[in-house]
């Protein structure tokens, strides 16, 4: 999971997540032990491990670590982190299209905020909810506003260029397909596909269904690659 590559060899291939020598203990169980991870542009990777084995714990780091510039091992571009929660984290007092809103408007104008919104929430099946309270959904549905929104702030950076110049971008989802019935799964890895290859990001996603990572993940990582 680890390269030897020096930090210019690392910015040139478009290197998004540069993680390394990551520990976490739980009571007396180590959950992982210098576990390291290089993350490239155009890539999606999948994490398939039992419950209670770290993977959101890891996730957390991975946001934090690149939400604080002086804690990053090789010099970095900015990096825009989209991060879906297992447990969908809504206003439940506001529409779904404000919702998903919120993040964009502080990118660009109200106007196109809203457009980008729609146009995100009807991919995912959502845009006959646009004006329902986030706290009449159900789960499913909370599942798949958080995650327009995270695609669309992920689409919000248009200086985003091919060559590895200007913004890169991090998706972090952590059981996306949780509550989803079999067409919106493929719907959203389709959509998950789509944006990677169209926004020069990469995404890491956990989920418990290991068919369906396998059907669209690059790699994926056990938790037998958690331990050095």
């Amino acid at each position: 999971m680890e390269n030897n590559l020096n930090n210019d060899e690392l910015k040139q291939k478009n290197l998004v997540l540069f993680l390394k020598d990551f520990n976490l203990t739980v009571g007396e169980q180590v959950l992982f032990n210098k576990f390291s991870l290089d993350v490239f542009d155009g890539e999606i990777i999948g994490f398939f491990a039992p419950t209670g084995s770290g993977k959101t714990s890891l996730f957390n780091h991975i946001a934090g670590t690149m939400l604080d510039p002086k804690s990053a091992v090789v010099e970095p571009v900015e990096t825009t982190i989209s991060y879906v929660f297992q447990e969908p984290r809504l206003i439940p007092s506001l529409t779904v299209l404000k919702n998903v809103m919120l993040p964009l408007e502080n990118k660009m104008k109200e106007n196109d905020a809203k457009d980008l919104a729609i146009q995100w929430l009807e991919k995912l099946n959502m845009g006959h909810k646009i004006n329902d309270l986030a706290k009449t959904l159900s789960g499913g549905e909370q599942q798949r506003t958080s995650i327009a929104r995270a695609f669309a702030y992920t689409c919000a950076v248009p200086e985003r260029v091919e060559g590895g110049a200007g913004i890169q971008g991090l998706l972090l989802l952590d059981e996306p397909f949780a509550s989803q019935d079999e067409i919106n799964t493929t719907n959203i890895v389709n959509l998950i596909k789509q944006i990677v290859s169209s926004q020069h990001c990469a995404c890491l996603v956990i989920s418990h269904d290991s068919q369906v990572l396998e059907s669209f993940c690059s790699r994926i990582i056990t938790s037998q690659d958690f331990l050095n």
